[in-house]
């Protein structure tokens, strides 16, 4: 599986669940559709480090706790950063897909809602420095 998936897998992890030890979070990892075979502490540390360097927030050990901690980065995270918000929750969507997927004989769910395309015309617009007009 790939770095990226992983490092969003943890981000998500720590923020849903708040501070754990390495072996809490292979404990919740062991369920994830990700999941193949533990992380071990030296995988662990180059996924920090690669946390802090593509998102803007850092995993931190906190000794009074015995515990991996998410920060933000409040120099690159502003208050209510829904970009960011909503890009971690797309690659969560991809994750909960698989995990349906693979107990479609157990659950119903109905159709999603849609609008991704939406966002990607937006973000070229913004890119491209191009005016957009929309009519709702």
């Amino acid at each position: 599986m790939s770095k990226l998936k992983k490092c969003l897998y943890i981000i998500h992890l720590l923020e849903r669940k708040g501070a754990l030890s390495l072996k809490e979070i292979n404990e919740w990892f062991r369920y994830s559709s990700l999941y193949d075979g533990d992380i071990q502490p030296r995988t662990f540390a180059r996924y920090k480090e690669f946390i802090a360097e593509t998102f803007p927030c850092y995993v931190e050990f906190n000794a009074n706790l015995g515990k991996y901690e998410l920060v933000h980065n409040e120099k690159l995270y502003g208050e209510g950063d829904s970009l960011y918000d909503y890009l971690l929750s797309a690659y969560h969507i991809e994750g909960m897909t698989k995990l349906s997927l693979k107990h479609r004989d157990r659950i119903m769910l109905m159709d999603a809602p849609n609008g991704g395309e939406n966002v990607q015309i937006v973000l070229e617009a913004i890119d491209q420095k191009r005016r957009l007009e929309c009519d709702y």
